[in-house]
């Protein structure tokens, strides 16, 4: 049963998404109905227990700013990275480092493993709710590290904190340097789903 929901729902995304770049009345439809998004239509993604995606998608970029390396999500996950890159980092990266963007580091994506790969209850990641991003790339080769330049007192700093912000609220959970010491050089970014409001630590 399951197998057959998962084939329905990947067909689903193919069918109605455009995801081989329809044209719609001279718009572009993306990946998951957003224009912007760029990639493609992995197979279902199959775990024990809550590990797996039915319809996952690869994305290898939003709009201008590529994905290195690309991740893979569901697409609730994918409309919310790209409605964060927006309003956020793409938004901040002319106004405080003079700059446009050209990619976003990233370090994980789907995965079936607990959090924090220390056992017990499985992390958002394996039902591809989750991304890990180390960093950002700018068009003139200057790169903004999480764990170099996190609160650095600089305009670098600045924009990772401006980032870090904008994510919550397109994001149910996200996570930082200033979380614990296993978010040093990243931040975790995922939707799950809050009664309580989004968790930004």
């Amino acid at each position: 049963m399951r197998r057959g929901l998962a084939a329905l729902a990947f067909a689903a995304v193919a069918a109605g998404t455009g995801a081989a770049a329809e044209e719609a009345d001279g718009y572009r439809v993306g990946l998951c109905g957003d224009h912007r998004l760029e990639g493609t239509l992995p197979e279902p993604l199959e775990g024990p227990g809550y590990c797996g995606v039915p319809a996952p998608v690869r994305i290898e970029r939003i709009g201008s700013v590529s994905l290195r390396p690309p991740v893979t999500v569901n697409c609730r996950t994918a409309r919310a990275l790209s409605a964060w890159l927006e309003r956020g980092p793409g938004r901040a990266a002319p106004r405080l480092l003079d700059g446009s963007l050209e990619a976003i580091a990233t370090s994980g994506s789907y995965a079936c493993r607990t959090r924090n790969f220390l056992g017990g209850r499985l992390s958002e990641h394996a039902a591809g709710n989750a991304i890990d991003l180390t960093g950002f790339v700018l068009r003139d080769g200057r790169v903004v590290s999480v764990l170099r330049d996190w609160r650095d007192g600089g305009p670098r700093g600045d924009f990772l904190l401006a980032a870090w912000r904008a994510a919550c609220g397109p994001f149910g959970t996200v996570l930082g340097p200033d979380h614990d010491a296993r978010h040093r050089n990243h931040f975790h970014l995922d939707t799950a789903a809050r009664t309580d409001g989004p968790a930004c630590r």
